[in-house]
């Protein structure tokens, strides 16, 4: 049972970033507020590299519109979705 314990949560670390919490929201700023940062690095970075949620679904808002309007979401149009 400790096995395959250690098994999930290593594939677990493989999606995601194994960054401290801190540092995935610092990801996430950069890719909020750098328009260069987000379009060099939105197929690099994947939602799901998060491990908490709610990054996961904001980097997923972000991607979304800047793919759909080729900018970053400013704060009234982020909060709408």
């Amino acid at each position: 049972m400790k096995k395959e314990n250690q098994e999930v949560n290593m594939m677990r670390k493989e999606k995601t970033f194994g960054f401290s919490a801190e540092n995935q929201k610092k990801i996430f700023a950069t890719f909020l507020f750098d328009e260069e940062f987000l379009k060099s690095n939105k197929r690099l970075i994947k939602p799901d590299y998060f491990e908490y949620q709610v990054l996961k679904d904001m980097s997923k808002i972000a991607i979304g519109f800047f793919e759909k309007y080729s900018r970053i979401p400013n704060k009234d149009e982020f909060l709408e979705r």
